[in-house]
């Protein structure tokens, strides 16, 4: 896989994991408050992985995984102060910084980041099996 190539999957799995994001964000059936508060973070994050991939695609998994757990931890704590939830954005900022703490999210975020990293491994080792340049 070239860089062009590393480039364009990184961009389609980041559209993917949006999309999956806003869907678990807006979805109205019965286990609408689990995938509002958790699966939504779980995609999000595995979205800003490619999207960092997209912008960054020499970093490797790692970097990319502890930058992207970095904004998690530091949206997730600023949610603990309650200002996030005190300024009473619209949509598209509550989505972004959410409103309410809860340690369950790091379970998400991680394993969203798991999810991302495990799929990025996956590319680079095929990619060294098919282009040494990449």
């Amino acid at each position: 896989m070239n860089l062009k190539a590393y480039k364009k999957a990184s961009r389609r799995l980041s559209l993917l994991f949006l999309a999956l994001a806003l869907f678990a964000k807006f979805y109205t059936g019965p286990w609408q408050h689990i995938a509002d508060a958790y699966f939504g973070d779980l995609f999000i994050v595995a979205s800003l992985y490619y999207a960092l991939s997209l912008l960054k695609p020499a970093l490797k998994p790692p970097i990319k995984f502890s930058a992207i757990a970095a904004l998690a931890l530091l949206v997730e704590l600023f949610q603990a102060t309650g200002i996030p939830a005190s300024l009473n954005l619209p949509v598209p900022f509550v989505f972004i910084l959410g409103t309410g703490f809860d340690v369950v999210d790091f379970l998400y975020y991680f394993t969203g980041l798991a999810l991302a990293f495990l799929l990025d491994v996956i590319f680079l080792k095929h990619a060294g099996k098919n282009d040494a340049k990449f």
